[in-house]
């Protein structure tokens, strides 16, 4: 026995003698082993970065090496519910042509005189980067959405050439769970396991009642439903609407079984606005509460970009440019500064033709709807404007389509041209100005040149995309400066 153990390392483990040393230490080495080997299968499994989308049904699209292109003119739209925005990642993988499915990216969305352009995703647009049991999370969709893809390909793979097929690797269940019998060999089998949640079937007979409150009934084997539990509870009186008397607030007796019944008022539940008084005892249904928002400045909106023209034709709107943007199909934008101000607010692109589109009213700036005073729109992209606050500056409610707003950015930045002359001056035009006092300026130098001095702004001339200021400088300087106008109500 001596000369056994000799051969192994005898070191103790705790206060245990070398005989049983030894063998504590060869499970623990096989457990080494088994744990290297799952980190190297871990670390062998190829993800890639999430797609926003994945399709669900066939695209009608040629491929031409890494370019699938649509066999006609028109926009990709949505895809399983989601609309797809330009540069989002997609999952196509239910092409009629095997070899054409994989991860791509939006780079064409299409209109009405051009086709839409999904290319390769550069981080799957070779043979080398797309390998077997490649692994992709999907983040939105109707039917996809937080679920997890595997392409089942086992040989390796010629892009564009070998047929590439993912199945669903984690996510919700497609298909019905099988139910668990009674038989002691099914119990805890993998197969017959629903992914995300387990069925028992105790009995394999229809499921018998449980009347409420019958005490022998609970838990008995054989009155288990085969898909869910069923849970008998004491049997109260038939619940009695809660009154507004102060004396019945909490009786056990006046709930009902499932939910909670109210009955402040036989009337039928009056509608909330969005700035009624909240809590008012007459705006509650009898079934749910209905609770309005405290009368506020009103929720903040968001939209792509700003129009700071007029636009003569709202059922023929020319989509490019704006601020730097062309606006597509399902775009959201404000209309600031319509010669007809009753006109201003947000709106939404229909299908562009021939660079032109409609535009309607958007939802939440519906026609005779009243918001309140000071509401707020976010611009989120623009060369001057991503990322600013349009305040609607009228005073008092809005009724859309009847009240100007008389919208202005809060405020915003930008660059003089090179101040030139003795002293250096620059004038600065079609600004957003909203009060020639209360607006301000702040003055930072970019870039100096020339002898410089001290930077002060003059008279301030107010205006929707017509006003204007002049920077001067108390030296003789040729700097180009940045100036941020902060508008006040």
């Amino acid at each position: 026995m001596a000369s056994t153990i000799a051969a192994v390392d005898t070191q103790r483990i705790g206060n245990y003698p070398p005989e049983i040393a030894a063998t504590l230490k060869s499970v623990r080495d096989a457990a080494v082993v088994d744990i290297e080997a799952l980190q190297a299968s871990i670390g062998a499994q190829d993800f890639k970065n999430s797609v926003v989308c994945a399709t669900t049904a066939n695209l009608n699209a040629t491929r031409s090496g890494n370019v699938l292109t649509a066999t006609g003119n028109g926009a990709l739209g949505a895809i399983d519910g989601y609309t797809v925005v330009a540069s989002d990642r997609i999952l196509v993988k239910n092409q009629s042509t095997g070899a054409d499915n994989g991860i791509y990216t939006a780079t064409n969305l299409g209109s009405g005189s051009t086709p839409w352009v999904l290319t390769r995703a550069t981080d799957a647009d070779s043979s080398a980067e797309v390998t077997p049991e490649m692994i992709v999370y999907v983040e939105r969709g109707s039917v996809n959405a937080d679920t997890q893809w595997i392409l089942d390909v086992d040989s390796a793979i010629t892009l564009n050439t070998t047929t590439l097929t993912f199945v669903q690797h984690r996510g919700l269940a497609t298909t019905a769970p099988a139910d668990v019998t009674k038989a002691a060999a099914a119990v805890g089998t993998s197969l017959t396991l629903a992914r995300s949640d387990h069925k028992h079937d105790i009995s394999t007979a229809v499921a018998g009642t449980i009347a409420i409150g019958d005490a022998a009934a609970e838990g008995s084997a054989t009155s288990l439903a085969r898909s869910d539990h069923v849970h008998a509870v004491p049997a109260p009186a038939a619940p009695a609407n809660v009154t507004k008397a102060a004396a019945s607030a909490g009786a056990a007796t006046t709930f009902a079984r499932a939910d909670h019944k109210h009955d402040i008022t036989t009337a039928a539940a009056t509608t909330v606005a969005y700035a009624n008084a909240e809590g008012s005892a007459t705006s509650l249904a009898r079934s749910d509460h209905v609770h309005a928002l405290p009368a506020q400045a009103g929720a903040i909106r968001s939209v792509r970009g700003v129009v700071q023209s007029n636009v003569a034709d709202l059922n023929s709107f020319a989509v490019a440019t704006h601020d730097g943007l062309t606006f597509v199909e399902g775009d959201r934008i404000l209309l600031a500064h319509q010669t007809t101000g009753a006109q201003d607010g947000i709106y939404t692109v229909g299908a562009v033709s021939g660079g032109n589109a409609p535009l309607t009213r958007a939802s939440d700036w519906a026609a005779a709807a009243v918001l309140a005073a000071g509401t707020e729109v976010l611009v989120n992209e623009g060369t001057t404007f991503a990322g600013t606050v349009w305040v609607a500056t009228v005073a008092g409610a809005i009724t859309v389509a009847t009240t100007s707003p008389a919208f202005y950015p809060r405020e915003y930045w930008g660059t003089s041209a090179a101040l030139s002359g003795t002293p250096g001056t620059a004038a600065i035009s079609n600004l957003w100005i909203l009060h020639a006092t209360r607006s301000t300026v702040i003055l930072t130098r970019r870039a100096p040149a020339g002898t410089t001095g001290d930077l002060s702004f003059g008279t301030l001339t107010a205006g929707q995309g017509d006003g204007s200021f002049t920077i001067t400088s108390t030296g003789n300087e040729t700097s180009t400066v940045d100036y941020v106008i902060k508008n006040r109500a």
